[in-house]
């Protein structure tokens, strides 16, 4: 196994694209194997060492920024051991774009489809990631069949879905050899959302595999994966509608996801004026008065050519009854799809660039709220915004009535109010019945808002949990709670 004492190696994983500062460790080491992993963690058990787990790097709440101890990187972890007719089986450092070729290529679909395709699978697993497309089909949980989950004492747990589940308040975990480990069962309420990502996972009766999923790698080092697969689409049909006011794409919204709509979204995804502004300061050529617009995208399925012509003539029909302009865009091919689909990822990525000239970091939320309140959440977000004139854009995923809500201090003195809006906004969206995090987790950076979410016997239930499987505390030191 390679491991390495050399600050200069050490340094490639003291950071992640949350721009977070202040990561340090002592030692970083590679296993190549689930065994090598478990012997990692039974050392750091017995010497109390902190132990930080790492993916690709791409989180944005700086979760895998270390404080102190081992950096246990899964860099080498990173096969595909299996593609099967309706299943994957990956390495947790295989990245998502593997899995996607791999699977394609045996005429197969993985679903889950978070905005950054180089994140690795076990990341993905420990924030249960989402993006655009979990409209359609849920999020990373979903997905997931079964986990080979190291726990801090280096037992290794194979875990498929249905192999042990809670009963009477707790999981009994079978361990080869040993009396099996007692754990709490989550008893609590979730928000009344369709993505959450705050905490850890709680229903009534549920699956140990849904405890590991989401948990941010403070319970376990999630080492393999089993995800489900789906025969992939023929084909996708895509388009980028423009209102002229932001009521209109947001009418289209509701008339898309409506139960008897005549079309079946993919995705439904929102960028306001402000984000608009920021593609046109970069020369993109956009509809020059549209204050508003929606990606959107269906996939098609064995549907006869007629079949398809009449899906995207109920798009077109929706977006005319909205008032779509008629210089709106739809695709005409897989090529148009993914540059609508750079479109909107090149939203943050203008934010991003912004603030970088500006010198200072960037204060987004990742807050949803109950279906049907996104028009009160908008107006709510610019009545607080507008109390000490912060420049703002929003953007993200309408149909699942989860926005992103990005604040662009314009300079260092500005973002102290920005942090401070920030808190106003995540209280905003708790007080509708929201969540404070509907995809990225919480990390480090947002692990205070755990509290604005649960009350103290919920965190006390949470530390519990974490307590039974990792007695030491040695995982994760700082995220979540």
């Amino acid at each position: 196994m390679k491991r390495s004492l050399d600050p200069a190696e050490i340094a490639k994983y003291l950071a992640d694209e949350s721009r977070m500062t202040g990561g340090f460790a002592s030692e970083v080491a590679w296993p190549a194997s689930p065994e090598e992993a478990a012997e990692l963690l039974r050392e750091s058990a017995a010497s109390g060492t902190p132990v930080t787990v790492s993916g690709a790097g791409t989180g944005i709440t700086g979760g895998r920024v270390p404080q102190g101890g081992l950096v246990l990187a899964l860099d080498r972890m990173n096969r595909i051991l299996e593609i099967g007719p309706d299943r994957a089986r990956v390495q947790a450092g295989t990245l998502l774009s593997e899995v996607f070729d791999a699977a394609g290529a045996a005429g197969l679909w993985y679903p889950p489809d978070p905005t950054e395709w180089g994140c690795s699978i076990g990341g993905t697993v420990a924030t249960n990631a989402s993006g655009a497309r979990t409209f359609r089909c849920g999020p990373t949980r979903r997905w997931v069949e079964g986990l080979r989950v190291a726990l801090a004492d280096g037992t290794l747990l194979d875990l498929p879905r249905g192999a042990v589940r809670a009963a009477g308040g707790r999981f009994e975990i079978p361990r080869p050899g040993r009396t099996p480990l007692v754990v709490p069962a989550p008893d609590w309420s979730l928000p009344r959302t369709s993505k959450h990502a705050a905490g850890y996972f709680s229903a009534p009766e549920m699956d140990l595999v849904d405890l590991f999923v989401g948990s941010e790698g403070t319970l376990g080092a999630v080492l393999e994966a089993e995800l489900r697969l789906i025969p992939a689409p023929e084909e996708f049909l895509a388009g980028i509608f423009f209102f002229d006011s932001e009521e209109g794409a947001l009418a289209f919204v509701d008339a898309a996801r409506a139960p008897r709509a005549a079309v079946a979204a993919l995705s439904l995804e929102f960028f306001d004026a402000q984000a608009l502004g920021l593609l046109r300061e970069k020369g993109i050529a956009l509809p020059g008065p549209a204050q508003a617009a929606i990606f959107w995208e269906e996939a098609l399925g064995g549907e006869t050519r007629p079949a398809a012509d009449a899906a995207l003539d109920a798009w077109l029909a929706l977006g005319a009854a909205a008032g779509a302009r008629d210089d709106s865009w739809v695709a005409e091919g897989p090529r148009d799809h993914g540059q609508f689909r750079d479109f909107r990822h090149e939203v943050p990525a203008s934010i991003n660039e912004k603030l970088a000239r500006r010198g200072v970091a960037k204060v987004s939320t990742d807050t949803a709220v109950p279906r049907g309140q996104v028009r009160a959440l908008l107006r709510r977000t610019r009545e607080e915004l507008a109390r000490e004139s912060l420049e703002h854009a929003i953007f993200g995923h309408v149909g699942d009535d989860h926005l992103h809500v990005n604040i662009l201090a314009r300079d260092p003195g500005e973002y102290a109010a920005a942090r401070a809006a920030y808190g106003r906004l995540v209280a905003i969206a708790v007080e509708m019945g929201g969540t404070t995090s509907a995809e990225h987790g919480l990390g480090k950076l947002k692990a205070g808002d755990l509290a604005r979410l649960y009350p103290p016997a919920v965190l006390d239930r949470m530390r519990a949990i974490r307590s039974a499987l990792d007695p030491a505390g040695i995982l994760g030191r700082g995220t979540l709670l």
